[in-house]
């Protein structure tokens, strides 16, 4: 007899499987295998195969997959749910940094820098872009050091945050 047992549960086993052969000789052949999935509860599982024959103690054991707990849970949602320009980072820099902001929604969005006496002296976007959460690099290398302002606009959003370049 061929025969595997699992155990589910604290010291309770149950059977899986059993074949019973007519001689002492037993070799399973390719349709006395069989394939078996068993939803085990998360956590620690422990399983135990044992060979119960009245001709000697055989088992035949193949192709033994456990995997971890997989699941769907509540999808997280990657589309802003708000307009929003982060602080430039690094902050102070010298000479490039990085401008974060969100969009809840498409739209055309304009992304401008301006130095301390409200002249624009770069314009990083000027583009319709779709609902996300973008990064813009900025290279101010040929500016002088100082206090600069960026402006992000978009459907009637508009935020400004200040940034120092040091050189």
């Amino acid at each position: 007899m061929y025969q595997s047992t699992a155990l589910t549960s604290g010291t309770n086993s149950t059977p899986v499987m059993s074949t019973v052969s007519s001689t002492s000789q037993f070799t399973p052949t390719a349709g006395q295998w069989a394939t078996k999935i068993y939803q085990m509860p998360v956590g620690t599982n422990k399983v135990k195969f044992t060979a119960k024959s009245a001709y000697g103690n055989n088992i035949y054991v193949d192709d033994i997959t456990s995997g971890g707990p997989t699941g769907v849970g509540t999808p997280i949602s990657m589309t802003p749910d708000k307009y929003e320009l982060m602080q430039n980072y690094p902050n102070p820099f010298n000479p490039t940094t990085k401008i974060n902001f969100s969009l809840p929604k498409q739209g055309f969005v304009t992304l401008k820098v301006y130095d301390v006496l409200g002249k624009q002296v770069a314009e990083l976007l000027s583009e319709v872009k779709a609902a996300g959460n973008y990064t813009v690099d900025f290279n101010a290398g040929k500016l002088a050091s100082g206090i600069y302002f960026y402006t992000l606009e978009s459907a009637g959003f508009v935020d400004t945050k200040r940034m120092i370049l040091v050189k």
